[in-house]
């Protein structure tokens, strides 16, 4: 299949603006966070009813590479994307040495008459996977040369064939069904909303916490599985569109609303408040003043040798921080100073102890949209996969796409 039928099968076509966002660890949970709703799907949106083949994502798996090592786990053709033409034929299991030469690529040495391939199994099995670099993924392989004359190594692969690779990295697998479902829905939905964000670049999603942890059939678990197929189909919707379903590990007590963490209102990323039982609930961390004076420093924010720190306003983590140093005085918001210094959340207070610097903290993340620990909770309540959805984000949607 040449790659255009595998960006052409989303009937639904996004429109998609570049999104300015920040992301620091999987406590994050999604690796995309808008500071500008300029991202949005287009108004020609619409739910589709075929199968759920038909949504296609393309996997940036490898960008720059000199060199790429793949295979399937069954015998299986490495074609010529353009005319589709057989560049040669190999064992299951045995790995094809792709490599830039000139201006075509060169298969273990032997150079084709091809600026891009993708492998195909000799035989359609369902246990069929590609193989990058060891690790293994379901869907298609296509390796070709970029813009810049290296290699992209993309994996061609459903929406919900995604998922399984992706819900297991961003959830415990032993945690409720309707939690794992609602974190499948969730992440269905951003990948949908994220959709062609690495467009430029020649893919829709990479596999780092910039957009989802992507860990292929490796990091697969029985139970997110079966939340993956029992939500099939499901994305939550504002105004007939998918939302931007970001998440986090744990709110402190309570989520935050859009502006106070982005800048902007968000309708559906509301403050709720939140049942917290998790590890991070509530945290310390301290930096002695010449710590400190590097991280700002390296952040450029040098005030010099810090004589006094003081909260000017503490309101959750819309808080902002007053530093005094040698060199002058500068404000500093508690997003910008959770970048800084690598907190947990924006949600804390400072306080000054000795030479000490202190913060006292809540929660483990950006704090908006579902706290994964707080949909724990519910689950284990008796909440179902919807009730915690709605939950979260508010006001929306829950509609069957396909």
């Amino acid at each position: 299949m040449k790659l255009k039928n595998f960006t052409a099968v989303l009937l639904g076509v996004f429109l998609w603006a570049v999104c300015i966002c920040s992301f620091s660890s999987v406590a994050e949970a999604t690796g995309y966070i808008p500071k500008g709703e300029k991202n949005k799907a287009s108004s020609s949106w619409k739910k589709n009813n075929t199968a759920s083949a038909d949504y296609q994502l393309n996997i940036g798996l490898a960008n720059g590479v000199v060199q790429a090592s793949v295979g399937m786990n069954s015998e299986y053709t490495v074609l010529d994307m353009a005319s589709g033409s057989v560049l040669g034929r190999f064992k299951g299991n045995v790995l094809s040495v792709i490599i830039v030469s000139g201006n075509r690529l060169a298969i273990n040495g032997k150079k084709v008459n091809s600026q891009s391939v993708v492998l195909k199994p000799i035989n359609k099995l369902e246990s069929n996977a590609v193989i990058y670099n060891g690790n293994k993924y379901r869907g298609a392989l296509n390796v070709k040369i970029n813009k810049s004359g290296s290699l992209l190594v993309l994996n061609n692969v459903t929406v919900d064939d995604y998922l399984m690779g992706t819900v297991p990295s961003e959830m415990s697998p032993s945690w409720s069904k309707s939690a794992l479902e609602a974190q499948a829905v969730a992440a269905r939905t951003y990948a949908l909303y994220t959709k062609n964000q690495h467009s430029s670049e020649g893919y829709d999603l990479c596999t780092s916490t910039h957009c989802q942890v992507y860990s292929g059939i490796a990091k697969e678990s029985p139970s997110t599985t079966l939340a993956v197929k029992s939500t099939q189909g499901y994305v939550m919707t504002y105004g007939g569109k998918p939302i931007c379903a970001v998440f986090h590990s744990s709110s402190g007590g309570r989520t935050e609303n859009a502006e106070n963490v982005w800048g902007h209102y968000n309708p559906y990323l509301r403050s709720v408040a939140d049942e917290d039982n998790s590890p991070n609930k509530n945290w310390t961390v301290s930096f002695t003043s010449a710590e400190m004076q590097k991280l700002l420093a390296r952040g450029s924010k040098d005030v010099g040798a810090i004589k006094s720190v003081q909260m000017v306003n503490s309101s959750d983590r819309s808080a902002v921080v007053r530093f005094k140093g040698s060199k002058g005085t500068i404000d500093l918001s508690g997003v910008k100073l959770r970048s800084l210094c690598g907190l947990k959340s924006s949600m804390f207070t400072v306080r000054s102890g000795g030479r000490q610097i202190i913060f006292d903290g809540h929660g483990y993340g950006h704090g908006l949209g579902m706290s994964q620990y707080g949909a724990k909770a519910m689950a284990e309540k008796g909440k179902s996969w919807q009730d915690i959805l709605k939950h979260y984000y508010t006001n929306i949607s829950i509609d069957k796409m396909y």
